[in-house]
């Protein structure tokens, strides 16, 4: 999943995202998962970085979303003062 997100072409990159949004609560509360949501945050900009917040934002069947990633991986990704990070 990290290499499509990498080097996918665009639609392929979009489609990826769109699977791992869909399973976000999986994907980061496992160790391999957490690495595409951080790859997917780093390669995807402010656009991808709304996607997963408005995902991880909404309900997931009583369960809250957390995403496992260390604190320099916020810092390195500059999040807007609107998510107060």
């Amino acid at each position: 999943m990290r290499a499509v997100l990498e080097h996918g072409s665009e639609k392929h990159r979009r489609m990826t995202l769109d699977h791992l949004l869909e399973r976000l609560l999986e994907f980061s509360t496992n160790e391999q998962g957490s690495k595409s949501v951080t790859k997917a945050l780093k390669e995807g900009g402010k656009d991808t970085l709304d996607r997963v917040v408005k995902r991880m934002c909404e309900p997931a069947k009583g369960y809250v979303l957390y995403l496992m990633i260390g604190k320099e991986d916020l810092n390195a990704m500059k999040c807007p003062a609107r998510y107060d990070c």
